[in-house]
């Protein structure tokens, strides 16, 4: 796979040492440490970001005869596995920069306890090439240098290898989609999170059309209304009530392809989507940043043997804006991208309901046609 700026390269500790795999002087052996002194091939790294695009990642080495991913064994020590299987989560880990000490500056935690990536001061008793190795473990997080109780091998920084492709995520958009995952499930490592506006230009428009229609003849379980009449039964008056959730509400990109939905369910009242929402408001009123996710009685006329539905597309206003995170340990950081919220009457655009029936034509409708009609 190509590999990315950051998201790959020489991992190594705030304290100088280089993350490698063991040597005795004659292999490399599949224990994860770190190397004080000295170069060798093993020190090249690579993060492969989960395939759930939640910004977790695994870790490799560069090594074509060590392919496999770094796993948390039993004891908390890391070691290299010959499958790797991003649905085990003892390889699974993500990154949160710490900005106190300097640029691409991280710590590593594990994704199934949130426990840091940390160096063992025991070494090896082994020889070992270009000087002694500390193994590498998981630890409680307890900060950075400069804090309480803070220790140094907990950070640790990521540059770019020899070949690394400057396209596609870097480690700061994985921290980031990872933050944001978490601070959207309430997880209590992100201690808090903030969204500020900083260019607005771009116009608003109108999302894509959705079915949003529930038929309250039908006993509300049916988007639809049939009138199954002949063509001298007259037409048929149907009540439609309608309902969007908003997990299809809020959403955020950027052009690296850091992407979340905020808001599990349409009951859930998301943290970002609050934030979100507060800096809309520093822009435009409330009544602007709030839109209607249901409503009820939308009467139609249905034509014999037609079926009616209701499609609904949102008002959105992309602005582009700085999240800023802070975490448990102590760190915060911000990353820029862009918010899409739904507005109503910003830049005089207002969400539009269409109503729909077999016959019709009209793109809103052949695009929400239900299944089966």
């Amino acid at each position: 796979m190509t590999i990315v700026q950051k998201a790959s390269g020489e991992m190594n500790s705030s304290t100088g040492g280089t993350v490698d795999l063991l040597n005795d002087g004659s292999s490399d052996s599949n224990d994860l440490v770190m190397r004080s002194t000295g170069a060798a091939p093993s020190d090249q790294w690579s993060f492969k970001p989960n395939p759930n695009n939640d910004g977790s990642f695994q870790i490799a080495n560069n090594i074509p005869s060590k392919s496999g991913c770094a796993e948390v064994d039993e004891n908390g020590y890391l070691t290299m596995t010959a499958t790797c299987d991003p649905t085990d989560q003892k390889q699974l880990f993500y990154a949160e920069p710490d900005t106190s000490v300097g640029a691409n500056t991280y710590l590593i935690r594990r994704v199934d306890n949130d426990q840091c990536v940390s160096s063992h001061w025991s070494p090896y008793e082994a020889p070992y090439a270009g000087g002694a190795a500390r193994q590498m473990n998981t630890i409680p997080c307890v900060g950075a240098p400069g804090r309480s109780g803070a220790i140094a091998p907990e950070l640790w920084t990521a540059t770019a290898a020899p070949g690394d492709s400057p396209s596609g995520p870097t480690l700061d958009d994985l921290a980031t989609q990872y933050a944001l995952t978490q601070r959207d499930k309430g997880s209590g490592v992100i201690t808090a999170s903030s969204y500020t506006i900083t260019g607005s230009t771009q116009p608003a428009r109108l999302g894509p059309y959705q079915l949003v229609s529930i038929s309250s003849d039908q006993q509300n379980s049916s988007p639809v209304c049939t009138n199954s009449s002949g063509p001298s039964g007259g037409n048929l008056s149907c009540s439609m009530n309608w309902s969007q959730s908003s997990a299809d509400m809020v959403s955020q990109t950027d052009t690296l392809g850091v992407n979340v939905t905020i808001g599990p369910g349409s009951e859930a009242k998301s943290p970002l989507k609050t934030d979100v929402q507060i800096a809309y408001q520093h822009t435009w009123n409330e009544t602007q940043t709030t839109t209607e996710a249901s409503g009820t009685s939308y009467t139609m006329e249905v034509p014999p043997g037609q079926t009616a539905w209701l499609a609904r597309a949102l008002a959105l206003k992309t602005t582009t804006g700085d999240w800023t995170f802070s975490n448990d340990a102590g760190s915060t950081w911000t990353h820029h991208m862009t918010v899409t919220l739904p507005v109503e009457g910003v830049d005089n655009v207002h969400s539009v309901m269409a109503k729909c029936t077999t016959d019709s034509t009209k793109p809103e409708c052949t695009s929400t046609k239900p299944g089966g009609v």
